[in-house]
């Protein structure tokens, strides 16, 4: 902008050298009328350049309150949507199972640099990506801090129920046929009697040793991708409180076991150490799943001399001979849900000792359990209908699951093992249509 200056202070110096006043007072006035166009050029350019920063300055301030509005109101939208699923939760209306992670209820913008240019409202692959990753994060740890369960609940796995179902299983099988063998049939109100204690003692029973079997892995839980929120290992419950808890359950477990026979009560006492000691086997036997047979059916033992007065004969023991090859197919099968986390970590199991020919091992163990069903129920002298509708009910469904599982997929594993409450309510149908067609036919 000084060129017009210039141009003017040398036509006016060369005016006076040469002594000409004409040309003097012509490059005088092209000096004013250069100084006046620049003045006038300056100032147009100026206001031009402020004009440009004052629309920058109105759009940034649109995208700024724009970007807080969008920020408030997904925050509000969040918070809304997260409180409505948590009341959902607390009401019981959707399990734990159905939750999804609900979107962000936060907002960040994309960071624009350059004011000039266009801003876009969108976010980036990238924003969106890591938005649902952190949302996910955090919603599943709002719900597994959160499932609308008390936490003493979870630790007892009353909200998993398919354990008590396993556990009581046994008990009521040998309950109804023990009472084949008995020289005068029980009265049906000690069937009944019978069924209601020893269904509460499995319930007890049950959550007693999940808490004894959190405690002892509580390190190990943490190392394990399925196991790492349960309540001891995620600090919900502190160790001494899962311990009294423990006491609450044992202490009422011991109400139960008192309404029981002396013979019979002994009988229960000695399943303790069993009941102890069995989340210790997965470290020092490759055999774990055995050695919890001998401790959840123990209860086929326990019902048979609770109808009999305290004698224990030989049906009991073939029953409980079925139930443990029972427990050796459903809970190798659950044990490979975990195997890939166990080889790391070190963790024995029949999933990892059989893992090449585990169907082989399986198919074994369940021809044990219905042929200890048949032995029983012959020694028993039950009806002749309880052997076809056994293989043909029970034994079917459970070849059906050896035969079916895809081992390498977590979530078959978890619902082929869920499923032997129905091969257990079989098992029991098929003594009940034997006890109803012995009086029938």
């Amino acid at each position: 902008m000084k060129r017009p200056r210039l141009l003017s202070s040398t036509a006016a110096a060369v005016g006076r050298r040469g002594g000409n006043e004409k040309v003097f007072e012509a490059a005088s006035a092209a000096a004013l009328s250069a100084s006046s166009s620049s003045s006038s050029f300056s100032l147009h350019h100026h206001q031009q350049q402020q004009k440009k920063k004052e629309v920058v300055g109105e759009k940034s301030d649109v995208v700024s309150d724009g970007m807080e509005s969008i920020g408030a109101c997904m925050t509000i939208g969040g918070r809304r949507r997260d409180d409505y699923w948590k009341k959902r939760v607390e009401r019981n209306i959707i399990p734990w199972r159905g939750f999804a992670a609900s979107s962000s209820s936060s907002f960040s913008p994309p960071n624009n640099e350059n004011n000039n240019k266009k801003v876009d409202f969108a976010p980036s692959e990238t924003t969106t990506t890591t938005t649902t990753t952190t949302t996910t994060q955090t919603t599943t740890t709002m719900v597994m801090t959160q499932r609308g369960n008390n936490p003493y609940i979870e630790l007892a796995r009353l909200d998993k129920p398919i354990g008590i179902y396993l556990l009581a299983y046994p008990s009521l099988w040998s309950i109804l046929l023990s009472s084949s063998t008995a020289t005068i049939p029980p009265p049906t109100e000690k069937i009944a009697t019978m069924t209601a204690l020893f269904s509460a003692g499995a319930v007890l029973l049950r959550g007693a040793g999940c808490t004894i079997n959190d405690i002892w892995d509580r390190k190990v839980d943490a190392k394990v991708e399925r196991t790492k929120n349960r309540p001891i290992t995620s600090g919900r419950i502190t160790v001494p409180n899962a311990v009294a808890f423990l006491g609450a359950q044992l202490g009422l477990g011991s109400v139960v076991l008192y309404q029981l026979d002396f013979n019979t009560q002994i009988l229960g006492l000695m399943s303790l150490p069993l009941v102890a000691t069995y989340p210790l086997m997965k470290r020092v036997t490759n055999l774990p799943q055995l050695f919890l047979g001998f401790t959840f059916n123990w209860g086929a033992l326990m019902g048979w001399t609770a109808i009999t007065g305290g004698v224990l004969e030989a049906p009991a023991l073939a029953l409980y001979g079925s139930g443990v090859c029972w427990t050796m197919v459903y809970d190798t099968i659950y044990a490979h849900q975990d195997i890939e986390d166990d080889k790391k970590i070190g963790i024995k199991s029949s999933a990892r000792l059989f893992e090449k020919n585990t169907k082989a091992v399986l198919s074994t163990c369940g021809v044990g359990a219905i042929s200890g069903l048949l032995a029983s129920g012959y020694l028993a002298g039950v009806h002749w209908t309880f052997y076809p509708l056994l293989v043909s009910t029970a034994g079917t469904h459970l070849f059906w699951q050896i035969y079916t599982v895809d081992l390498k997929n977590r979530k078959d594993c978890g619902d082929k093992f869920r499923s032997n409450q129905t091969y257990g309510g079989l098992v029991l149908s098929s003594i009940l249509a034997a006890k109803v067609a012995e009086h029938v036919l």
